[in-house]
């Protein structure tokens, strides 16, 4: 199987990515240049963003209660256990989606709040397109660490 049919057959990541192209067409419509200028602050958002919610959420200790354990573990205990598991490899779709709409809510309303021009272009810039693309690559090059050698060959 090969890794792009790996990768963008997982709901989470093909979502992600469609939301990315939107957010690209959108600022190729009706953005300000100058926003393009924003989308690596969504680059390096995203990597804090990563960092975080894998240090202090995925690797809590494991709930008591069974479906907080559940959740944990397909969010994120199943892939230590099953490092091979391509259903295991990717943020599931109930993680990736409300993060994405929680981020670009919180740099839009910040933005907002600041009185900032243009404030949905700038959210855009930074979460759907600057985050998201980095989002992807992360993905890709963590689903493509853990393929057995004959997987990663093949594309």
């Amino acid at each position: 199987m090969s890794r792009i049919r790996i990768m963008f057959g997982h709901a989470g990541v093909s979502l992600m990515a469609l939301a990315c192209l939107l957010a690209i067409i959108a600022m190729l419509w009706g953005a300000p240049l100058w926003c393009w200028g924003l989308v690596p602050l969504g680059v390096g958002a995203q990597m804090l963003n990563e960092y975080n919610l894998h240090r202090h959420i995925f690797h809590l200790d494991p709930p008591r209660r069974q479906w907080a354990f559940n959740l944990l573990y397909r969010a994120h205990y199943g892939h230590h256990d099953f490092p091979t598991n391509h259903g295991l490899f990717f943020v599931p779709l109930w993680v990736a989606l409300p993060m994405l709409a929680g981020n670009f809510l919180l740099v839009w309303g910040i933005a907002t709040l600041f009185g900032l021009p243009s404030a949905i272009w700038i959210a855009t810039a930074i979460v759907p397109v600057g985050g998201v693309l980095t989002f992807l690559g992360y993905e890709w090059f963590h689903m493509t660490a853990h393929l057995t050698r004959e997987t990663r060959e093949s594309w």
